[in-house]
């Protein structure tokens, strides 16, 4: 009787873990913000190797290889997370501008959804070298279809600031 209790137990903690928004290494997590009912995670990480659907985002067809970016020093992602589901949340428009704080160096790209070790945002960058960065995300909520009952869920249209230093 006790070991099923016992059990019981350590079912419930593994299913709470696994619905977790899961976090990446300390290296690679610059911030996490929580925005109204969303969590916004920021990392830095190695370039990685994608491929993209013929068409552009189109969903059809067949994949097309896509190397990192010739000159890449990182995949620059975004993770969004509604905060009581822990679901992540689909159809955002990510545009984030990098400046390089000791160079004054700015660049901007669009951070488009993608799929890897689960579902984000996500694009290789190329920072023009080694230095303390600033990165500024403005989200755009997504574009969808509400029920009545959720017409506020992830409305809200964050600008957050994050600094990191690229070693």
């Amino acid at each position: 009787m006790r070991t099923k209790g016992w059990v019981s137990v350590v079912l419930i903690g593994l299913v709470m873990v696994a619905a977790w928004p899961v976090h990446a290494g300390l290296d690679d997590l610059v911030g996490v913000r929580v925005v109204h009912d969303m969590e916004i995670q920021f990392l830095m990480e190695k370039p990685k190797e994608m491929v993209m659907p013929a068409g552009a985002m189109a969903g059809h067809g067949a994949m097309t290889k896509m190397l990192p970016a010739a000159q890449a020093t990182h995949h620059l992602e975004v993770k969004a997370f509604d905060i009581l589901s822990k679901a992540p949340i689909p159809y955002m428009t990510i545009k984030a501008t990098i400046v390089k704080l000791d160079g004054g160096q700015v660049m901007t790209v669009e951070v488009p959804p993608m799929i890897g070790s689960a579902f984000h945002y996500g694009d290789n960058v190329a920072l023009p070298g080694k230095g303390k960065y600033r990165i500024d995300l403005e989200i755009q909520p997504p574009q969808l279809m509400r029920y009545a009952n959720a017409k506020e869920r992830w409305t809200a249209a964050p600008k957050l600031s994050f600094e990191y230093e690229y070693k």
